[in-house]
């Protein structure tokens, strides 16, 4: 089967299997409020289910890191589908069209988290819990650190408001350096181009053991995540070739396959502590396998074509973007008031409503702008075309 890209295909599975990520994160999150509980408390069993979980083969449904890592392979494979369409588009509509996908809904949950912060930061958390939820929105947010999340032009304490916001940032840094990322991957080799990825990780590493300065360490982590865009790239441009693979080969290699990422997407963070970043290397590989069972396996088919995961893949962003909010929140206004674990439970819930309220309010104007600009940019193009044919 050809390598080459459909222009007309749509993966709404990956759109799924994102927004399965996506609550993989929130879930990561709200099982964090029971890690850590002192002597005493009323939650002990709570606190060891969120342990089991930590540790179990199910562990990917609450992978927090591994998600993220996930989304950034995604964003890789998504983001080349364009120039392997033989769709071209110049830098600076690019780098706008990123802008509107991805600021605009990040700048409405920066000024949501902030004024949660400000509100409920003066509101005690609830007792008898662990020190992750005592650790956020503990004291009132600056306006220094709503600038730092605005500007986003040197290093700064990006959980002050949410542990999430770091990951947006990262995808904006990698937006602007894409186009050379595509370069790399159309012009080499796939050995060559995922090399280079491997290369970033190497400098991250090597100036990690000659300097401590956050501001340098900080842009280099940028550069190493933008490897994993690489990988993405690189599965986009061989995916029909890999989902022919994966079709043709035996049940029992397939089913070697599909078990051997997810115990790569399970615990490769126990072999991340031995190695720095090593972890991020063999979750990248896994989520590429999950793109391709997405596909080509009964059970990812079955999972990705649920009505719930294709809402799940309709508000992710957004749903990733606010549910720190909401949890946060809920834990602050609500203790005292109702148990930590119903807080817990109904945090969930109202995550996802009021992420698709916001993904209405906010991510699908910012959308509707991107898919205006793309327009524009066809048209132009087109003029430019016409205006370049000689008069007969």
């Amino acid at each position: 089967m050809s390598n080459q890209v459909r222009a007309t295909e749509r993966y709404d599975e990956l759109d799924a299997l994102r927004g399965i990520a996506a609550l993989s994160v929130g879930l990561s999150h709200h099982l964090s409020v029971f890690q850590g509980m002192p002597a005493g408390s009323p939650y002990q069993a709570e606190a060891k289910l969120a342990l089991l979980l930590k540790y179990a083969p199910t562990y990917a449904f609450a992978a927090g890191h591994e998600s993220v890592v996930l989304f950034f392979v995604l964003s890789g494979f998504v983001l080349s589908l364009p120039a392997f369409r033989g769709q071209r588009t110049s830098y600076p509509i690019f780098v706008v069209r990123r802008f509107a996908r991805l600021y605009i809904p990040y700048l409405a949950a920066v000024i949501l988290a902030f004024v949660g912060c400000a509100f409920a930061s003066s509101h005690a958390p609830p007792a008898m819990v662990g020190a992750w939820v005592s650790s956020h929105w503990h004291a009132p947010p600056t306006l220094a650190s709503l600038f730092d999340h605005v500007l986003m032009l040197h290093h700064f304490d990006t959980s002050t408001l949410s542990p999430v916001f770091w990951s947006l940032i990262v995808e904006m840094r990698v937006s602007l350096l894409f186009p050379l990322i595509l370069l790399a991957v159309t012009r080499l080799r796939p050995a060559l181009s995922l090399g280079l990825a491997a290369s970033l990780t190497a400098i991250r590493i090597v100036v990690g053991w000659r300097t401590h300065d956050d501001a340098i360490l900080d842009y280099l982590t940028s550069l190493h995540f933008a490897g994993m865009f690489i990988v993405g790239a690189n599965a986009a441009r061989s995916f029909a070739s890999l989902r022919a693979m994966f079709r043709g080969a035996s049940p029992w290699v397939r089913t070697s396959i599909l078990a051997v990422a997810w115990l790569l997407y399970n615990y490769g963070r126990a072999v991340g502590h031995i190695v720095p970043f090593s972890d991020e290397w063999l979750v990248a590989p896994a989520a590429v396998v999950f793109f391709v069972a997405a596909f080509e396996s009964p059970v990812g088919q079955r999972l990705c074509s649920s009505r719930f995961a294709a809402f799940l893949g309709k508000v992710s962003f957004s749903y990733y973007l606010v549910h720190t909010t909401i949890l946060y929140a809920s834990l602050r206004f609500l203790a005292g008031r109702l148990p930590v674990d119903v807080i817990v439970l109904l945090s969930l819930v109202a995550g996802l409503v009021f992420a698709y309220g916001f993904y209405l309010a906010v991510e699908v104007p910012a959308l509707k702008l991107s898919k205006r600009l793309k327009r524009t940019s066809k048209a132009h193009a087109l003029t430019e075309r016409i205006s370049a044919v000689p008069p007969a």
